[in-house]
This record gives structure tokens, sequence and C-alpha cells, in this order.
């Protein structure tokens, strides 16, 4: 499956520098983690301070 590597509710792209293959369980829980920012109403520098998101986003840079 394609992930969006910034998910296009937090303004990411389609463009395929934002695509990056991800398994389901690993796009669920970056899902999961995009929705309580989103619900938070935070931003997107606040969304890059976020361990786990900022990680995904490295590997899926490679």
């Amino acid at each position: 499956m394609l992930d969006h590597v910034l998910a296009l509710s937090l303004g990411g792209t389609n463009e395929p520098a934002n695509l990056a293959p991800a398994c389901r369980d690993c796009n669920a829980r970056k899902g999961v983690d995009e929705q309580r920012y989103l619900q938070r109403g935070y931003d997107l520098a606040v969304v890059g301070q976020d361990a786990a998101l900022r990680e995904w986003m490295r590997k899926a840079r490679r």
C-alpha cells in the first residue's frame, strides 16, 4: 500500500516524493498519530516535532 509521508489532511500532496510504501499496520499506526494532531488543531511545525512521525518521515524519504 502507498502512504502519504505527510498526510493530505496535514498539507501533503500526491507528488511522488510524498508517497512511500507501507504495510497496513504501519499505515494505521501513523494515521492514529496524525488524527491526534488534527483533532488538537496542531500545525505542521508541531507535527514535525513528534518523534514517531518524524522517524516515519525520515525512513520514508530514504
